[in-house]
């Protein structure tokens, strides 16, 4: 389970209980004097956190911090002079932003230099990513440089300060490494930050014949993949990776598969190869109106189901395209791979027990959340939200891996895995997915 995002000032405090715990962290803090004895400082931070020795290695931390600080320099002097004619007070508010813009670019280097060595600089850009992306970093790194720098006006402690800094963004990278937090990335352009797997986990009852020992059925929805659009490669990539590490039973791509016909061979090539690793149907959404009998004849020839024309059965399990009427066997569950949310109604009357649906994006700004629903976007779309309920019925919506205008706010790109857990046969009713058994990361 993900835990949830911490704050800039939540990192400090956990850095602060963490230097309790270990006074001789913050003893060695006050001989610390300049870059190369502060990442060394940090090395034994991070052996202290992991309980074991760090693996030798030789870093020029005075390169790096050098290096590190003139870009953050170069940059705050460029954007004073490029706003000094604005006035002093936006031209010193532009020096500030840009400093820590650069600053937040790097934040890593140290901790990633001392784990990885010369793969460092690469290290330090993926965790860059995964903690969300500069603007997402400055939230986090601007309470924690103001804590560092003037935070001894108030308790009059300057090396205590730089130690609770210094171990608050250890902290941070060292969660980062181990993925406990994934961080929502408040601005977002062209798929740049990481795709998020929202984990859900639904009890279905086990059929008598089938018996309590079915095995759990794992299926991995992915909606809006937008071939064509700035950054879907980047999205499609991450699905790939995600579908090697999670192995599911099957992958459902969800529609608005792609944005423009020059995108059908990227098409072909990336369901090609998620079908190394796992079975793979589709839908069309809306933006394929136009090459229905193109798309179906690509997903076939590679491998894959084209759901409209017919379901797919795995593990007592079908999987829907279209709602459908027909009679399935009393051991099989039914699930309906949907791209228009509005098919709910439909769906539940017909008795589905979960619905996949994606198209809204979750209207790829949200300024507040209200029971479920993302506002502003549920004021023009209703079905603007994650998770609804209807009866026995529940429809899951992702918020895609792309978008056509690939520009979100605090709304993250994702992909939802479902997993269909049996249970013994009892008389009693299974209760439906709710939301509070969904897994989120926030």
């Amino acid at each position: 389970m993900v835990d949830p995002v911490v704050s800039g000032v939540g990192w400090l405090r956990r850095a602060d209980a963490e230097l309790a715990r270990h006074p001789d962290l913050e003893h060695a803090a006050r001989e610390v004097r300049g870059f190369e004895a502060g990442g060394r400082w940090m090395a034994t931070a991070i052996a202290t956190l992991r309980g074991r020795p760090l693996r030798s290695r030789t870093t020029a931390f005075t390169r790096l911090g050098t290096t590190k600080y003139a870009k953050c320099a170069a940059a705050a002097v460029g954007a004073f002079l490029a706003t000094a004619p604005w006035g002093i007070a936006c031209a010193l508010a532009a020096t500030v932003l840009a400093f820590y813009a650069v600053e937040a670019r790097s934040v890593f280097v140290f901790p990633a230099a001392i784990e990885f060595g010369r793969r460092g600089p690469a290290a330090a850009r993926a965790l860059h990513r995964r903690a969300g992306g500069t603007i997402t970093v400055m939230t986090r790194v601007l309470p924690i440089a103001a804590f560092m720098v003037f935070g001894w006006i108030v308790n009059g402690r300057p090396r205590h300060n730089f130690a609770v800094g210094c171990l608050a963004v250890v902290l941070w990278s060292e969660s980062l490494r181990r993925r406990e937090t994934s961080t929502p990335c408040v601005l977002e352009l062209g798929a740049t930050a990481p795709l998020h797997v929202v984990r859900v986990e639904h009890a279905f009852e086990s059929n008598e014949d089938r018996g309590a020992e079915a095995p759990n059925t794992r299926v991995l929805y992915a909606s809006d993949l937008h071939l064509g659009a700035w950054g879907a490669e980047r999205a499609l990539r991450e699905l790939l990776r995600i579908t090697i590490r999670e192995r599911p039973d099957v992958v459902l791509l969800g529609g608005d598969l792609i944005d423009a016909p020059r995108a059908l061979p990227r098409l072909r090539d990336w369901i090609r190869r998620l079908r190394t690793w796992s079975i793979v149907a589709a839908v069309p959404g809306n933006h394929d109106a136009r090459w229905l009998d193109v798309l179906a004849a690509i997903v076939t020839e590679e491998g894959g189901h084209w759901l409209p024309h017919r379901p797919l059965r795995i593990a007592g399990l079908r999987i829907d395209g279209v709602p459908s009427r027909d009679a399935s066997e009393a051991s099989e569950r039914r699930i309906l791979c949907a791209h228009h949310p509005n098919v709910f109604e439909t769906a539940a009357w017909l008795g589905y027990g979960i619905v996949f649906a994606g198209h809204l994006h979750g209207g790829q700004m949200i300024v507040c959340d209200v029971r479920g629903r993302h506002f502003p976007g549920a004021w023009f779309a209703p079905f603007t939200g994650r998770c609804f309920e209807r009866a026995e019925t529940t429809m899951l919506i992702s918020r895609g891996l792309a978008d056509t205008l690939p520009i979100r706010f605090r709304c993250p790109r994702e992909v939802i895995l479902l997993t269909l857990q049996n249970v013994e046969h009892t008389n009693s009713r299974v209760d439906a997915t709710t939301v509070n058994s969904i897994h989120y990361p926030r």
